[in-house]
């Protein structure tokens, strides 16, 4: 993968750890190691950068139709960088909202 050989720059919205790190306490998915070590391990890796929560990630996001709070943030977060959102949710897909990628 491009990012893991830093070829390339992705950003996580850190809303995007916060969602993965309940998915995990609900047992919806599995990550390969503890959380706060898999949260270092992206943070060690050329490729990636975890970006903050800002108010204007929340103004972008009060503004999106999503039911899911978290989808409302990650969008938002994706439409302040001005960045595709590499996603698999439908409903952000179909929105035509937000440039996406998968």
């Amino acid at each position: 993968m491009q990012a893991d050989e830093g070829k390339c720059l992705i950003y996580i919205p850190a809303i995007v750890l916060w969602e993965v790190a309940t998915l995990v306490a609900r047992n919806y998915i599995q990550i390969p190691q503890r959380f706060d070590h898999w949260c270092r391990s992206i943070e060690n890796s050329p490729g990636f950068t975890v970006a903050a929560l800002e108010w204007l990630d929340v103004d972008e996001a009060r503004k999106l139709p999503f039911p899911d709070p978290f989808d409302c943030l990650i969008a938002g977060s994706a439409m302040r960088h001005q960045m595709p959102l590499i996603t698999r949710d439908r409903a952000i897909i179909d929105s035509g909202l937000i440039e996406t990628i998968w």
